[in-house]
């Protein structure tokens, strides 16, 4: 056993439990506050606060130009460079501000919502925020300090769910949505300073600016093409929408990515060193992307069909009858994810193998087709279950096309990826889908069904999951046992 893996099995280690208590835990206060803004929080002012969200986003991504990919990403920085990029984002930022406090009243006048330009002004502050706090950030993460990355996350969203709290009781609306993140990034962003121990100085030089955006490019052209795929409904059908049914989309759109962005979050810090260490060994590296494949399908299929078959009681009891509108396009997202849960480790690998330009270049060439068919539906004002329809398709085929296009130039057999991945997780996903739907369908047929009974058939279910496949889940566990003790990651791939 070499010390190198022992090191690289540590950091691993290391990070995914941070990263596990970080989402796990931002996860509980998201969805403490989420049930709370449900009953207080009207469809039509979700759907104005998604306009505002995106807008910001959008030029949040512009603001910060792949910065942080460079500060974690290039291997010789110095103080001088970090001074850089601070200096050169707030300047950016404070034209960027300068434009959107401009172009503020145009937007609201354009989506017919008067209220949009006041929020768009106030939040637009987070481009300030943000830009300054991604500094430190990825200072701590280019460090490996995951506990101090982590506390700061963890204040930001207790200090954002907090207030959103406070704000929907007192009748804040809309604003209740918009202002938490501001107020959660203002409290956050000391502390992400003061745990970097940056101090950060007024300089700007040219030359390391340059090698900055250089390296940042591929970042910036990436996050530009998926913000517009994830956002061109909002930006688009919220135009002709009316505001509820655009909160409705937005609601559903919220809480089922919330399953694969904590899972993400866990993956990225842990699979491109485990995929890069055995890169050179296309056998090991087969091996090792199959069997972390098969796990993130046996573990995010079941949690999706559990979420897709109890979509109507989970909406009812937590959230209220308001929002059955959104059931149906948050049954249709989750099977979205359930195709995307299958690919997941794709771009890990890419980027592993040093072809981290193969998702970009998928994106250039499907997203405009999707952006396109997106605008038809607004000129044809179409209907909200037909557009997310739309988006499912295109949502499945980008991540499909990147299994394709890594496996034909790995020259990996895409039949035996299914059978040694999916067939089996699919298979007891199957299973586990007809169980709970009989059981309910009983359940409310005799009036029955209420909270103990729901988690009692959930409970049952994934037990006999479990079950099913006892012998795999045996085996991962002994196998994760063996690398938290031995701290070596090599043992994947054996």
């Amino acid at each position: 056993m070499s010390s190198n893996s022992i090191s690289v099995g540590h950091e691993i280690i290391k990070s995914a439990k941070w990263r596990i208590i970080s989402s796990g835990t931002s996860y509980v206060f998201m969805f403490a506050s989420m049930i709370v803004l449900a009953r207080f929080i009207k469809p039509s002012e979700y759907g104005t606060a998604a306009l505002v969200i995106s807008s910001i986003a959008f030029f949040n991504i512009i603001s910060q130009f792949g910065f942080s990919p460079s500060i974690v990403g290039i291997k010789d920085i110095d103080k001088l460079f970090i001074d850089t990029l601070f200096t050169f984002s707030l300047i950016f930022a404070s034209v960027l501000y300068i434009i959107l406090f401009i172009v503020s009243p145009k937007i609201a006048k354009f989506y017919n919502n008067p209220i949009l330009s006041k929020l768009l002004i106030v939040t637009g502050f987070t481009l300030f925020l943000n830009i300054i706090m991604s500094i430190p950030i990825a200072l701590l993460h280019r460090s490996l300090n995951y506990k101090r990355e982590t506390q700061v996350f963890l204040i930001m969203s207790l200090i954002s769910s907090i207030t959103a709290i406070i704000m929907a009781i007192l009748g804040a609306g809309v604003w209740a949505l918009v202002i938490p993140p501001l107020v959660g990034n203002l409290f956050s962003v000391f502390l992400a300073f003061y745990f970097a121990e940056y101090y950060p100085a007024f300089k700007l030089d040219i030359s390391r600016l340059r090698k900055s955006l250089n390296f940042g490019l591929s970042s910036f052209v990436s996050n530009i093409t998926s913000f517009f795929f994830h956002n061109s409904i909002e930006l688009f059908m919220g135009k002709i929408w009316p505001s509820a049914i655009l909160g409705y989309y937005t609601f559903a759109k919220g809480k089922y990515l919330k399953v694969i962005e904590a899972f993400s979050s866990v993956s990225i810090s842990s699979l491109f060193p485990i995929l890069s260490k055995v890169s050179e060994d296309k056998v090991r590296l087969k091996n090792v992307f199959f069997r972390i494949s098969e796990l993130f399908n046996s573990i995010l299929i079941p949690i999706y069909v559990i979420l897709i078959v109890g979509a109507h009681f989970i909406f009812n009891f937590l959230f209220g009858d308001i929002w059955n509108q959104a059931i149906i396009p948050f049954q249709l997202l989750c099977f979205t994810q359930i195709i995307r849960s299958i690919t997941i480790a794709v771009n890990h690998l890419q980027y592993a193998i040093n072809q981290p330009d193969v998702p970009a270049k998928v994106q250039i060439v499907v997203i405009p087709i999707y952006i396109f068919i997106i605008y038809i539906c607004y000129i044809h004002k179409t209907n909200l279950i037909t557009v997310i329809i739309i988006f499912t398709i295109f949502s499945s085929l980008l991540p499909l096309l990147n299994l394709v296009v890594c496996f034909i130039k790995l020259k990996f057999s895409i039949k035996e990826f299914f059978r040694h991945t999916m067939l089996y997780s699919l298979l007891s996903s199957l299973v586990l889908f007809f169980v709970l739907n009989i059981s309910f369908k009983y359940l409310r047929q005799n009036s029955r069904l209420n909270i103990i009974s729901f988690m009692s058939v959930i409970f049952v279910s994934l037990l006999l999951y479990v079950l099913v496949r006892y012998k795999y889940f045996f085996n991962q566990f002994l196998n994760i046992r063996s690398i938290l003790r031995t701290k070596n990651i090599s043992l994947l791939s054996e």
